[in-house]
């Protein structure tokens, strides 16, 4: 446990170091069906970093490593886990057609934290998870709109490692 520990705090170190650097606030909201009876609902608070690094491809795109922090909340009848996470992303923004909205993908891995393992008959094995995101989104001066398919999962570290699986809907203020 020591050990499992240690590796998510190193991974979760460069999120506080650029805490001051904060760039984007916003809500993510969405879910996942498991079978017929069990949904799961899923409310966020983000925050997100300026680009720690960027670099202008050619043809105009940009590829840049960006922070983002979250607060959870997940749902399945009248079970609830909230937790919290940081992840590193990786966003690939190509140049906008009409100046306003520029188009991204975004990949990302971090760490994360519930206040429980069980969310009703789902054993998630560990408080301590991954994350994973994937998603597409629009990005303008001031907004961004994002959809995400988004994953928790402990990695095999403990057993067992049922997961939660939740496709989200994000919009954040840049200030």
């Amino acid at each position: 446990m020591k050990k499992q520990t240690a590796f998510i705090l190193v991974l979760l170190l460069p999120m506080g170091a650029q805490a001051r650097n904060l760039d984007a606030l916003g809500v993510s909201g969405g879910g996942g069906a498991y079978g017929h009876s069990r949904h799961t609902s899923s409310l966020s608070v983000l925050a997100q970093t300026a680009p720690w690094w960027q670099s202008r491809l050619q043809g105009g795109s940009e590829l840049m490593l960006l922070g983002e922090g979250r607060l959870s909340w997940n749902a399945r009848g009248s079970d609830s886990l909230w937790g919290i996470s940081a992840s590193p992303l990786l966003r690939w923004q190509f140049p906008s057609a009409s100046g306003a909205l520029s188009p991204y993908v975004q990949a990302g891995i971090g760490a994360a934290w519930f206040n429980g393992t069980r969310l009703q008959d789902t054993d998630l094995g560990s408080r301590w998870q991954f994350i994973d995101q994937l998603g597409v989104g629009l990005a303008g001066k001031s907004w961004d709109l994002a959809l995400r398919a988004v994953h928790y999962s402990n990695a095999d570290l403990k057993k067992p490692n049922n997961g939660l699986d939740l496709l989200e809907l994000s919009v954040l203020y840049r200030y």
